[in-house]
């Protein structure tokens, strides 16, 4: 069991407002494709949806072989409001790929 998997078992304790909410602060499998949120450390990186979506925002990951990889993967929703419970493992899976290739801890 690692970060991710306990932010799942946290997330399916909240209502969807909350989870939501958890998407805007960029927090556990919500975060950034970078090491840092957006704007801090001058990252302009997005979040899954975002680069996903790659609609008027710039949202990239950190390199692009990441980003189109990303944006190929139709699993990701578009949009924060479509996530539900069933793309948590998919989320995880990439943040855990993120962290191997950006050597993230």
């Amino acid at each position: 069991m690692d970060q991710y998997d306990v932010y799942i078992e946290h997330l399916k304790t909240l209502n969807p407002s909350e989870v939501d909410e958890e998407w805007n602060n960029w927090r556990g499998i919500f975060r950034t494709t970078g090491n840092n949120p957006p704007g801090v450390g001058g990252s302009e990186y997005g979040c899954l949806t975002l680069v996903r979506r790659n609609s008027g925002y710039g949202a990239t990951a950190p390199t692009p072989s990441l980003t189109e990889r990303i944006q190929a993967d139709t699993r990701i929703p578009k949009h924060s409001k479509d996530i539900t419970p069933d793309h948590y493992e998919i989320f995880a899976d990439w943040q855990r790929q993120i962290d191997r290739e950006l050597g993230r801890i």
